[in-house]
């Protein structure tokens, strides 16, 4: 890849010897907000590959090794007097319960981020990317 002025060409053409293609351009959409504008994405961005690399391997626990996530919980158990004698009774027991998790809702918990805050980024974004494409019809 060749940079020409504020342009970056690729050459396929010139990196595997094929017949010469049509050069192409990419250029930079004009006028766009940068990242630091949306605090919670670039917090995500820094957290992306190490998040990415745990979230994996919770799936493989999951799926691959068949292990689920538990906790303890405290449950309300009745004794009945079998014999009818005496009023029944209540024990609070710890019980060790499986759990059902959102990997997305852990990770975002684990990093500090802010999934309502990232769903209102992504929504401005895409306001601006229309106002923009409205722009360029007119």
């Amino acid at each position: 890849m060749r940079r020409e002025g504020r342009h970056f060409t690729s050459r396929p053409d010139e990196l595997r010897g094929h017949a010469k293609l049509p050069e192409v351009r990419i250029i930079p959409p004009q006028n766009t907000k940068p990242i630091e504008k949306y605090p919670e994405h670039q917090k995500l961005k820094t957290v992306q590959e190490k998040s990415q690399d745990i979230g994996e391997f919770i799936e493989w626990l999951r799926n691959v090794k068949d292990i689920r996530f538990a906790k303890w919980v405290k449950e309300t158990v009745k004794n009945q007097d079998i014999f009818g004698k005496k009023p029944p009774t209540e024990t609070l027991i710890d019980v060790f319960v499986q759990q059902t998790i959102n990997i997305e809702q852990i990770l975002a918990e684990f990093f500090k981020i802010d999934l309502n805050k990232i769903e209102q980024e992504k929504r401005a974004m895409l306001d601006e990317i229309r106002k923009l494409n409205d722009q360029s019809q007119k």
